[in-house]
């Protein structure tokens, strides 16, 4: 059984805590200081439009790999707000897409246990071709793009081209279990 000191906050920073905390577990002889960094929770949204029989992704500059990268539309959950209003916010900052018809979560994970104690949930979400101008945040440097499910699985299989495999994983088996036709029309005649 592990015994924990209260953590300790060492550094502040916008974006996380960087947190130390005292842990001994006597059965096995283990004892030291962990960093932990203390994370806001985000979602990230698989988004088809019903009325185009497309995805809809992004491409964006990510500042931790200095490159571009295609995905999915994704933020942190402020604090109090429910993951599905940040999903529903997110949507329509990022892409413009306010016409939100359906949104089912697929599935909450904690993307690294090692050493972030924060969750990421992951919704599948319908919407119609209504749009508002988005509204970036000041740093945001990203496009919208719209692909087919074949174009979709290709960028999937492009080195470093998508990033969330978690939820592309997690997404094609949800298609797989539940039927496909449930989720995607397939107009272009692409099959798992």
């Amino acid at each position: 059984m592990w015994k924990l000191s209260e953590p300790e906050l060492k550094l502040h920073t916008p974006i996380w805590d960087v947190m130390v905390t005292h842990k001994e577990n006597e059965q096995m002889g283990i004892k030291g200081d962990f960093i932990s960094l203390k994370a806001p929770n985000w979602v990230s949204a698989i988004i088809y439009n019903v009325d185009t029989d497309k995805f809809v992704m992004v491409k964006e500059y990510r500042h931790g790999i200095n490159d571009y990268i295609c995905e999915f539309p994704s933020g942190t959950v402020e604090d109090g707000e429910d993951p599905y209003d940040a999903c529903r916010r997110e949507i329509i900052e990022e892409t413009g897409y306010n016409d939100i018809r359906c949104a089912e979560l697929l599935f909450t994970a904690n993307p690294n246990t090692a050493f972030m104690n924060n969750v990421m949930n992951c919704y599948y979400v319908e919407v119609g071709n209504s749009k508002v101008n988005q509204n970036l945040d000041t740093t945001e440097d990203l496009k919208v793009i719209n692909v087919t499910f074949k174009e979709m699985t290709k960028l999937i299989t492009e080195k470093s081209s998508v990033t969330q495999h978690l939820a592309l994983a997690k997404f094609i088996m949800r298609c797989v279990s539940k039927g496909l036709s449930r989720y995607v029309k397939l107009n272009d005649g692409s099959k798992l």
